[in-house]
């Protein structure tokens, strides 16, 4: 009898293991497809096969579509999928790409022309270190030089890993290019970038999730407002940052009419758009989230910042901060902050890789403050130290940034 595809996936091979049509392991083939004659449609790919050679465990699919399945073959651990016809493309099923490292050309992109300038070079640095490590063919390329731009689209290379911090490069802009020169990259895409970039507009999609995020006011350079009505709403004490800049740059925590108002121009003179919210203390938390369709959270960092709260100088200078990973929750908490990082990666639609920080309040909620799609890249960065904590070295993270984005691209 004649089964399609998903149903297929569903009675035939569930018995399997449960990401059979999500994880690849590494070693196996890439599949071809040869036309056989208008109506059939012939897929070979290298699987792996249980020792008596009955059930397929494992396939090497980078494409996956939705079938009509005729019969299976299997021949000397290959596995020959015999199809009626193709008609519709499976995203859902779709495989995490293998990568051979050392036929991978990479376009590293560090530098750009924000004002995290210096620490996009810092990652870019990291990042080179450990894709060389892992056997990657790397070139170093800086968006803000016109000429590296021109030989990013016209070298052959097969992918581009960001490591651009701030406008111009997290913002969707540089994404937008890749796009359009058809280079898979690492990270979330155009729209992704360009929300969770917007500390407003992000904050929309948090509360949609169900995740709790504070209270707060959007204002614009040169339309009114009041103070006073501010420091109403938010009860005195209150957090005046950029809308579209990371990296806490230009981020102040005030209180009083006349110091919000002051923080409010001092923070106009680097960003159109405003953010006031209502300042909530508690401790610092940040959590890393890999994979496309199946997020998955890694360990929790406590953040102990040597200031008032984690600063541009607590981040980058040596000693500014603590990280505590991972960090000494209960079991209850640990899951709830997990849930509500892997909840806002959903939200914004994140794909690859995000990190998410949170304030936890004296009372156990986590209130998210923001999403980063393109997280520091240095050896000592958050997220190469959670993912350390989760047993994945820093070259290995890597080469996970490289499978997810050409499966992102299929």
């Amino acid at each position: 009898m004649v089964k399609n595809f998903y149903h297929l996936q569903r009675k035939k091979l569930r018995k399997f293991r449960p990401e059979v049509f999500r994880k690849v392991g590494h070693g196996i083939e890439r599949s071809r497809m040869m036309a056989v004659n208008p109506l059939v449609d012939l897929f070979c790919a290298k699987a792996r096969v249980s020792p008596r050679g009955n059930k397929i465990l494992e396939f090497g699919f980078c494409k996956l579509y939705q079938f009509v399945i005729h019969r299976f073959i299997i021949d000397g651990g290959v596995a020959l999928i015999y199809c009626l016809q193709r008609f519709t493309v499976w995203k859902e099923c779709s495989m995490a790409a293998v990568v051979e490292p050392a036929k991978c050309r990479v376009a590293l992109l560090a530098g750009g022309t924000s004002g995290e300038r210096e620490i996009s070079l810092a990652s870019g640095k990291g990042a080179g270190e450990a894709l060389r490590e892992a056997g990657f063919i790397v070139q170093e390329l800086d968006p803000a030089k016109k000429d590296h731009l021109k030989t990013l689209i016209e070298e052959p290379f097969d992918v581009a890993f960001l490591c651009l911090h701030g406008k111009g490069g997290e913002d969707g802009v540089l994404q937008g290019f890749l796009e359009t020169i058809g280079l898979p990259y690492t990270g979330p895409g155009v729209w992704s970038s360009a929300t969770a970039m917007n500390k407003a507009q992000s904050k929309l999609f948090y509360q949609r999730e169900g995740i709790a995020t504070a209270p707060y006011q959007y204002l614009k350079k040169g339309e009114g407002y009041s103070v006073q009505e501010l420091a109403l709403a938010m009860g005195g004490t209150c957090v005046v940052k950029p809308a579209t800049e990371g990296s806490a740059l230009g981020i102040y925590i005030v209180e009083g009419e006349e110091a919000i108002a002051d923080a409010i121009e001092r923070v106009f003179e680097i960003d159109e758009l405003v953010v006031v919210e209502k300042y909530i203390q508690g401790t610092e938390l940040t959590v890393a989230v890999l994979g496309n369709r199946d997020p998955f959270a890694l360990p929790v960092i406590e953040i102990v910042p040597k200031a008032d709260f984690y600063d541009f100088e607590s981040k980058y200078a040596p000693g500014g901060s603590q990280h505590i990973c991972p960090a000494p929750l209960d079991e209850e908490k640990t899951k709830q902050v997990m849930d509500a990082a892997v909840g806002a990666h959903k939200a914004l639609q994140c794909s690859g890789v995000s990190r998410s920080d949170f304030i936890l309040d004296k009372d156990g909620i986590p209130w998210i403050l923001e999403t980063n799609t393109i997280p520091g890249m240095t050896a000592t960065s958050l997220l190469p130290d959670a993912a350390r904590a989760a047993g994945i070295s820093f070259p290995e993270l890597c080469t996970k940034l490289i499978e997810y984005a050409f499966e992102e691209g299929e």
